[in-house]
């Protein structure tokens, strides 16, 4: 076996042994996760946090609504089991309602199934 062939098989080791990593950002799931959060409102008939339509407040605002990201690898327990990892995100005012979730390989939201 020559030294090519070796260092080939080395590598191929190290990235098959190695944790899964994010392909994107903290900062770039931040910013999806805001984008959901911009689109978010109290309704005042039942108290609930509803999610949907058009932007209610700004890209900062929203952000501001957040936590920090938690990423989560695909074999980590947590509330939402999507098999693969994850980047969570809380609410700052409403520690009760479901968190954002993020894919962390493609950067889209993910809805939870518990």
């Amino acid at each position: 076996m020559g030294w090519k062939s070796c260092a080939l098989a080395v590598t191929i080791y190290l990235l098959m042994s190695a944790p899964a990593r994010p392909q994107i950002s903290s900062d770039k799931a931040e910013v999806a996760a805001a984008r959901r959060a911009r689109t978010c409102y109290v309704d005042m008939m039942d108290g609930q946090l509803k999610c949907g339509g058009r932007p209610q407040r700004s890209l900062a605002a929203a952000k501001a609504l957040l936590g920090p990201g938690t990423f989560v690898k695909a074999d980590e327990p947590s509330a939402c089991h999507a098999g693969k990892p994850i980047w969570v995100f809380k609410w700052r005012g409403f520690p009760h309602e479901a968190p954002i979730i993020i894919d962390a390989q493609t950067g889209k939201l993910i809805e939870c199934r518990p």
